[in-house]
């Protein structure tokens, strides 16, 4: 009786600390879902996504997501399901999130999971308008055009550490209650070299907000939680 009684304070108080909330999901199935396109993006009824096409122009062209607000202290992670088709190493996109309408800030890789960032690209090289580590390549690496196999990214919006931003050093953004933020898909190209498909393509993306612990019950569940393994270490003790 004891026993269950224990492991379900434990549970419930770790529960009740960690438990995170969704604030946006984004479904491009049927509806551009308010998500705004710069550029060459434009969403497509027909293949029920966003998609920027190549072309034979140097460009810079941005998605962005509405405002989204922090209901509470925590950190902000998303997912996306896309599909790009970008010239390795010369090329490229990358995600990137800016906080209260202050300045963009780039997603740096280690807090990009599932498929993270492919390769890095240079400011000027061949015309390209952007640095550091981006999504480069083939993603999906189908047999045609016309086939699309979608991957998954996971994130956390934060920055970079002061040796490489872009690369390394990645440390998560606290928001606080009532903060306001908007991700986008930044994405840069040169003239020589593109796809005769979408150069990027996203079906859906999505943002929880972790929430900070409160004290009380942060303290809660570590008490718990040493009252438990005591309990525990006296029950095997006796056998």
């Amino acid at each position: 009786m004891w026993f269950r009684f224990l492991f379900s304070t434990v549970v419930i108080g770790l529960a009740s600390s960690t438990q995170g909330a969704v604030l946006l999901t984004s479904d491009f199935s049927s509806s551009d879902q308010g998500w705004s396109g710069n550029g060459s993006w434009a969403w497509s009824a027909v293949n029920g996504r966003w998609e920027t096409p190549g072309a034979d122009v140097t460009l810079v062209t941005t998605l962005t997501s509405p405002i989204i607000t922090a209901t509470g202290a925590g950190y902000i992670s998303g997912s996306m399901t896309h599909s790009f088709r970008l010239e390795e190493g010369y090329d490229g996109g990358r995600l990137e999130f800016s906080v209260n309408g202050g300045a963009w800030n780039v997603i740096a890789q280690n807090l990009v999971t599932g498929r993270s960032y492919t390769g890095a690209v240079t400011l000027g090289d061949w015309n390209q308008q952007i640095d550091g580590a981006v999504f480069t390549g083939i993603s999906d690496h189908s047999p045609g055009p016309s086939i699309h196999i979608y991957t998954l990214s996971n994130f956390q919006l934060g920055t970079g550490g002061a040796v490489d931003r872009y690369q390394s050093g990645g440390v998560p953004y606290l928001f606080t209650a009532g903060d306001t933020v908007q991700f986008r898909l930044l994405s840069s190209w040169g003239d020589d070299y593109f796809e005769a498909d979408a150069n990027w393509a996203a079906t859906e993306v999505s943002f929880s907000l972790a929430p900070v612990p409160e004290p009380e019950h942060a303290a809660a569940a570590c008490c718990a939680l040493v009252v438990f393994a005591m309990f525990w270490a006296k029950k095997r003790q006796h056998r």
